[in-house]
């Protein structure tokens, strides 16, 4: 196996001829991306056009009949051709995304991405040995696109399409992103405890130090004004933790529906919520004023609590483990 940051390639068979001076490596491509796994099977070729000193020009092949993962709504298959030639590379494509653009033997890049691909954009910028600068411009992409990628226990992305800019910058290995995005039409809930959508016409997001933040916006659940606030944290390429702070104002209450597991609570409730999701955990701190509620539960925990309520009749001592 070959393993370069984010990228692991498997299943490796590759051949040379000397004498036509082209190649061909198969292999498997797997990549993970915020906990969650990129699968492409992929076919490169290449071919030297010309070898001779001070002109060594070949056309590079990279092929996959299917682009999958748990990062991607829909499978997509790729067609990305190279032609280098006089120290410059021709970047093009064919197939369902579009690429064209072109990368300078001192480093400089020049990347537009088109229809097809998840995320489009225009990238300009560098790639030295001490480091890369990536400012990607003109950003266009759906959220839809990439709601598997989006979603949580405590928090599920549905739609809205994003603009703005963003600047890569640093190492491969400890990348830094900066710049500002806007999202219009947001849709989004908390599925197991406001599953009603919270929607608006427009969040404005910030990116600094490999943070994404959003300030205190006006969003709407059920037709109900909740202040939310949302902060995103990265290391390096994967996530780290979401914040999310959201509360109404007095009187004022949401659809909601608290799932516990063996604990159900639904009716309608007033949230003064902070809540910070990690790969691993999920805290959730405030209140939730609630009315006009149905609590459910299975036997068990009935059971459980009518044991604990004698016991405690009786003067014994409960011990939690």
């Amino acid at each position: 196996d070959l393993k370069w940051i984010l990228l692991n390639f498997s299943k490796v068979q590759a051949s040379y001829s000397l004498e036509n001076k082209s190649g061909r490596m198969n292999t498997e491509l797997d990549a993970n991306l915020m906990g969650r796994n990129i699968h492409s099977p992929l076919e490169i070729k290449i071919d030297t056009i010309s070898s001779n000193e001070g002109d060594n020009s070949f056309m590079l092949n990279i092929a996959s009949k299917k682009v999958e993962g748990s990062v991607f709504t829909n499978p997509f298959n790729l067609d990305l051709s190279v032609l280098h030639t006089g120290g410059r590379s021709e970047i093009y494509s064919a197939g369902d995304v579009n690429v064209n653009g072109y990368i300078l033997s001192d480093g400089t890049v020049n990347i537009k991405t088109g229809a097809g691909c998840p995320i489009q954009s225009v990238i300009t910028g560098y790639v030295h040995n001490d480091g890369f600068y990536f400012n990607c411009d003109e950003i266009l992409g759906e959220l839809s696109d990439f709601s598997p990628l989006l979603t949580f226990d405590f928090i599920a992305v549905s739609n809205g399409t994003v603009t703005g800019n963003c600047v890569i910058s640093g190492l491969a290995s400890d990348p830094e992103f900066n710049g500002k995005i806007s999202i219009a039409n947001p849709d989004f809930n908390l599925p197991i405890i406001i599953p009603e959508h919270f929607t608006g016409k427009s969040l404005d997001l910030t990116i600094e130090n490999s943070s994404l933040v959003m300030p205190e916006t006006i969003l709407y659940v059920a037709g109900v004004p909740a202040y939310t606030k949302l902060e995103l944290n990265f290391d390096r390429w994967n996530f780290d933790g979401l914040l999310i702070e959201v509360h109404t104002k007095p009187g004022e209450y949401v659809p909601a529906d608290v799932n516990l597991g063996d604990v159900r609570i639904t009716g309608k409730g007033r949230p003064d919520l902070r809540i910070y999701i990690t790969t691993t955990r999920t805290d959730v701190t405030g209140s939730i004023d609630a009315k006009e509620t149905t609590v459910s539960s299975n036997g068990k925990v009935l059971a459980d609590a009518a044991a604990m309520g004698a016991a405690l009749e009786r003067g014994e001592t409960i011990e939690n483990n």
